[in-house]
């Protein structure tokens, strides 16, 4: 453990001293956003890192967050809410845990020690992100876009997270890519993409979610969703489970966290369907496609169902269970997630039925958000 530490925080050490020595060289707008987007990327891996060397580390984590000082600023600001949630629990019982003896002293040295690394890390990202975007705002050349041409996005994204709009400039360069490695059914859906977002899948190496919305007659939109991974390998996502399982036959599937694991079966639920659409995980009330004349109370009555998320590893495996929503009902499932990202659905409880809601479903890959 002791060694593990060591070379952890040499990791971080060298990480920063390239973060801080080295500066950008001059780029262009599409390279400039192409290199905010791998540090993003970065920078969530390393908050993984963190949580997990956190979750390892419990008590006394807890114990100096007790005790108040400059990290405690710093973890209650970028833990996550499960980690946060965890430690909170823990830190009423461990308070005084760095005090009980000789080897839970050296164990908060050597977490104190760590979890600065970490803190530094993570700032040195954050420093590099910024200066990043004042690099793209001197280098926009970009002129705006046509008023008439549609910018906002009508449709909720496959999952929720940290996307990023991708700019015009360089729309043209990822949608050439994907129609080199997509059918003509695809490729004529692309014509008439307006503004594409994309997001790093914390759960597959080197893969990034993007998203695409077409403007079709009549005002209609819907997303095109593809997984870019590997050496710039595209896979179209449909809602059968088979794209997805391809994907992870490239063998860069990580489920080596719980946050790995939930971000994994939040987005196979997602991007599969039943013959009544998607499931979707729900932790939120604000994440169901409500009806637009939805009664208010049905939303409250339908708040108070939804239970927090729980994952657990349970042998080489992840159980999940959480609150999901399929066609117009909600229900409490568990799920059973393998490391080799299949998914299986051991039990599920109705919670509530009828519900004024949209339906979210694929036809010719593409995903649509429809009235029942």
């Amino acid at each position: 453990m002791k060694c593990l530490a060591l070379s952890s925080k040499k990791y971080l050490l060298v990480l920063l001293l390239a973060l801080i020595c080295v500066e950008s060289p001059a780029a262009n707008i599409a390279q400039l956003r192409e290199e905010k987007r791998h540090y993003q990327s970065e920078l969530e891996k390393t908050r993984f890192r963190m949580f997990d060397y956190i979750l390892n580390h419990k008590m006394a984590t807890a114990a100096l967050i007790a005790t108040g000082g400059g990290l405690e600023a710093f973890l209650t600001e970028n833990m996550d809410e499960t980690t946060r949630n965890i430690i909170m629990v823990v830190g009423m019982f461990g308070a005084s845990y760095c005090l009980n003896s000789y080897e839970n002293a050296r164990e908060c040295a050597g977490v104190t020690a760590e979890l600065t690394a970490y803190a530094s890390a993570i700032d040195a990202y954050e420093t590099k992100l910024e200066a990043l975007d004042e690099d793209i705002a001197g280098a926009r050349t970009t002129p705006p876009a046509p008023p008439d041409e549609p910018r906002q996005w009508q449709t909720r994204p496959l999952l929720d997270g940290p996307w990023v709009a991708v700019d015009q400039d360089e729309v043209g360069g990822i949608l050439a890519l994907v129609r080199n490695k997509v059918g003509s059914a695809d490729r004529a859906t692309l014509d008439t993409v307006s503004i594409l977002r994309a997001m790093p899948l914390v759960f597959y190496k080197n893969a990034t979610l993007y998203e695409a919305q077409i403007t079709e007659g009549r005002g209609n939109h819907g997303v095109f969703t593809f997984v870019k991974h590997g050496n710039n390998d595209i896979t179209v996502l449909d809602g059968t489970s088979a794209k997805i399982h391809g994907i992870n036959g490239k063998g860069i599937l990580m489920l080596e966290n719980a946050e790995q694991a939930l971000a994994y079966l939040k987005f196979f639920s997602a991007a599969i369907q039943g013959e009544d659409g998607t499931f979707r995980t729900i932790e939120k009330v604000d994440q169901i496609e409500w009806m637009p004349d939805a009664d208010a109370q049905a939303m409250v009555a339908v708040a108070s169902k939804i239970s927090s998320v729980e994952v657990q590893r349970t042998g080489a495996d992840w159980q999940v269970m959480s609150t999901v929503n399929y066609a117009d009902a909600l229900f409490s499932a568990s799920y059973r997630v393998s490391p080799n990202g299949m998914v299986e659905m051991l039990n599920d409880q109705p919670m509530a039925a009828d519900l004024p809601v949209r339906i979210v479903r694929f036809q010719n890959g593409v995903r649509y958000v429809l009235d029942q």
